[in-house]
């Protein structure tokens, strides 16, 4: 049990240098284009770093496997090189029982990055998405989808009007249960139309049972 618990101790000590590796090499490659692409639009030096770091997260989850493969090798190749695997192999030990630790550590690394990773990961792409929008490099979605509603916002000059459905066909050109929401170029509401369905057809939307 006592080599079991050394040479897991001694992958995790590798898979940690692997993944400082990887993440040093995101963050100078993705950085790089993120920097480019901010200076391209004028922009500082400072919010392309930033975005890159709220972005490390979605790709470093993308090259686990690719961590897990390097660190593997610096383990297994450290314990050749101080040969630490023939004395281990010389006193009886299988491969099998050397492997299998090691192996039972990467299953439980691969189910909490996915059970707490994926959220990570979820919220770092909002986050990037969310600060790209603020800088204006990227254009705000005029629909967004609840968890029982669908919100739809038409803008014009004088006026925006902003829909909200209980749900849509497959196209997304036909709504059901719609209220329309009118609004002056003061947000004050002038005016509110309830359907039981409606359809856009020729950039019009035709109502059925409006009030």
């Amino acid at each position: 049990m006592t080599l079991t618990w050394y040479i897991c101790f001694r992958y995790l000590k590798g898979l940690f240098w692997a993944f400082l590796v990887v993440l040093f090499l995101i963050l100078l490659i993705d950085g790089s284009d993120q920097i480019n692409f901010m200076s391209s639009h004028d922009i500082g030096i400072v919010y392309g770093i930033k975005n890159s770091f709220l972005r490390a997260p979605s790709i470093v989850i993308d090259t686990l496997p690719l961590v897990v493969m390097l660190g593997s090798l610096v383990t297994f190749i450290s314990l050749s090189r101080s040969s630490e695997l023939v004395i281990v192999r010389s006193a009886g030990r299988s491969v099998l029982r050397i492997l299998w630790g090691p192996t039972i550590l990467t299953l439980i690394i691969g189910i909490l990055c996915t059970a707490i990773g994926n959220p990570i990961v979820s919220t770092s792409i909002q986050s990037s998405e969310e600060f790209l929008k603020n800088l204006g490099l990227k254009p705000r979605s005029f629909m967004s989808v609840t968890g029982q509603n669908i919100w739809l916002r038409e803008a014009s000059p004088d006026k925006q009007i902003v829909i909200k459905a209980s749900r849509t066909n497959f196209e997304g050109k036909v709504l059901y249960d719609l209220i329309l929401f009118e609004f002056d170029g003061e947000d004050n509401l002038t005016k509110r139309i309830t359907a039981q369905k409606g359809e856009l057809n020729n950039g019009e939307w035709v109502l059925e049972n409006a009030v």
